[in-house]
């Protein structure tokens, strides 16, 4: 993974997840259409969640539609964080009827289109979580560690109540993740401070691996639920930038302070600290996209697939036949771009596939 270009001190704004429920029509097929899908965009799973009988997942992307629930929870939408590019440029097609604009930087997308992505969602009903994450690459403000021991000498001022600090590790002592909860789960907003960096190359612990890192990186995330949430939307709607909102709650919440008074209130904050809040406070909203390779869609397959695939296998004696009749039948069914790069390296595929079925 490279480091996006043209981003001060290695910061950037994002919205990493977004979940919502569209109240005012209760027909699947239209609804997902109002943000540019089609069902064929989906795989429908084999059993719903958080008290909806069905769930839609989109292929090849971490976007799930919760539906057939009772008759007042609507139809809901889960993006991930991952999936967030994917939604922004199929609405975008959808809206613009133009080709994507989306390429491997990340783009500035306080543009019309967000606003009209958050517009359409308030008209037809309502967000239930944003997540706002301020990415630290390379030139490091507060690592985990550092941060934890701020905390840990009470250097700080806040209105959250609680805080806790995870640490894990592998058997043999190596550090795969470290990461810090201010707040509730069950609260409006909660921020978490995590080592991005362990997180993603304990995934991909394959130095050559597309997506192992190779740079230190800091994630802090402030997930917001329900007003807080649709606050957010209000404040970037208006002209707002995320890195400005961002700031705003950080700064409402946190303080990182010098023991120099003997009321905490009074004590003076921190030169990195301000630091960190002016140079995120003028930060635009960021969604970072990158061109998605067979390699890409062959790993997650890997991670996400393989074990059920094994079992099933397995459970048929080893029988790959059900591998045969998914070929069969969804080969087909391949969206424009994985038809574009299946047949970037494979122009007879085609014809392989009617002589397969023949």
């Amino acid at each position: 993974m490279k480091i996006d270009e043209n981003m001060k001190n290695g910061l950037y704004c994002s919205i990493d997840w977004l979940s919502f429920t569209v109240l005012d029509n209760v027909d699947l097929d239209t609804t997902i259409a109002e943000f540019g899908f089609t069902i064929e965009d989906f795989f429908e799973c084999p059993r719903g969640a958080n008290g909806y009988k069905k769930m839609l997942s989109m292929i090849g992307s971490n976007l799930r539609v919760l539906y057939d629930g009772a008759d007042n929870m609507g139809i809901h939408f889960d993006v991930s964080g991952s999936a967030m590019s994917d939604f922004y440029e199929v609405y975008y097609k959808s809206c613009f009827n133009n080709e994507t604009p989306f390429g491997e930087l990340a783009i500035d997308m306080e543009l019309d289109v967000v606003k009209s992505l958050f517009h359409r969602i308030q008209e037809l009903g309502h967000i239930t979580r944003l997540d706002l994450s301020i990415d630290n690459k390379t030139d490091i403000y507060y690592s985990v560690r550092q941060l934890h021991e701020q905390l840990s000498l009470g250097r700080f001022v806040s209105k959250w109540r609680t805080y806790k600090f995870i640490e894990e590790k592998e058997t043999n002592g190596n550090c795969v993740g470290r990461t810090i909860y201010m707040g509730s789960r069950t609260s409006d907003i909660m921020l978490r401070v995590y080592d991005k960096e362990l997180e993603q190359n304990k995934k991909y612990p394959d130095i050559e691996d597309v997506n192992h890192v190779n740079y230190r990186w800091v994630r802090w995330e402030l997930e917001l639920k329900d007003d807080r949430a649709n606050m957010v939307v209000n404040h970037i709607l208006s002209g707002k930038t995320v890195g400005y909102i961002s700031v705003g709650i950080l700064s409402n919440y946190l303080r990182l302070i010098n023991f120099d008074d003997s009321n905490k209130s009074r004590c003076s904050s921190q030169v990195v600290w301000e630091s960190f809040i002016d140079d995120v406070s003028g930060l635009r909203l960021y969604v970072s996209h990158e061109e998605k390779t067979l390699e890409m869609k062959k790993d997650w397959l890997i991670h996400q697939c393989a074990p059920t695939i094994a079992g099933i296998i397995m459970a048929n004696h080893g029988d790959f036949s059900f591998l045969s009749e998914c070929i069969d039948a969804h080969a087909m069914r391949m969206n424009k771009k994985l038809r574009e790069l299946v047949t970037a390296v494979n122009p007879e595929w085609e014809k392989q596939l009617l002589a397969f079925q023949g």
